[in-house]
């Protein structure tokens, strides 16, 4: 008997540690124009990946779609030096990164905030400019992530009309990032747009 309750003490112990692993986010609310788009953003893992695990996305949208975002063949490179917040220019270390106008980066500071930009040039190998400042100040610790979409899920089923919520809930294996990257997921609608992930 006591074998049976070490090992229960085991097994209990191990799905503790699993659910104090994973990491969930949610965003959006029904009704109203600011509810167009839903998205969340996960920091890196540097020594592996993140898994999604579970996702649950509702839309008005005839063909909206869950877009999963993750590190692209520029990785990433370290931010050049301190900037204040509110900083739309960002010196980076010379690396020959070579972002163009349009491309996504998330920001990923030493403290563990992330952010999300879109870089609107002018860029050179050591400067990029992004679509609307930083919220918090920059410091070499920092890095920034190139990162692009590397899948899709449709939540928003064509012909079902504008206005109709579509559904979508997945568990398993759903989407996997490569390693050491941050995991951008952002779903589209026209006013009813709510997104749940769950990674691991």
């Amino acid at each position: 008997m006591q074998w049976i309750g070490a090992a229960l003490a085991v097994a209990m112990l191990f799905c503790a540690v699993s659910l104090l692993a994973g990491e969930t986010k949610y965003d959006g609310t029904y009704g109203g124009a600011a509810d167009t788009e839903a998205s969340v953003l996960f920091g890196p893992n540097q020594y592996g990946q993140l898994k999604v695990v579970g996702l649950s996305a509702t839309t008005d949208k005839d063909g909206g779609q869950v877009k999963f975002y993750a590190r692209g063949g520029s990785g990433k490179v370290a931010v050049g030096g301190a900037q204040a917040a509110a900083a739309t220019h960002v010196g980076l270390t010379n690396t020959g990164m070579g972002l163009n106008t349009n491309d996504t980066v998330v920001i990923v500071h030493a403290t563990g905030r992330t952010e999300y930009r879109t870089v609107s040039g002018p860029n050179t190998t050591t400067n990029i400019t992004l679509n609307s400042g930083v919220t918090y100040a920059l410091t070499t610790g920092d890095y920034v992530y190139e990162v692009t979409q590397q899948g899709f899920k449709l939540v928003g089923l064509a012909g079902t009309g504008a206005g109709t919520n579509d559904v979508c809930d997945l568990f398993g294996a759903v989407f996997i990032t490569p390693t050491d990257s941050p995991l951008y997921v952002v779903l589209d609608g026209t006013s009813n747009t709510v997104v749940q992930v769950t990674v691991e």
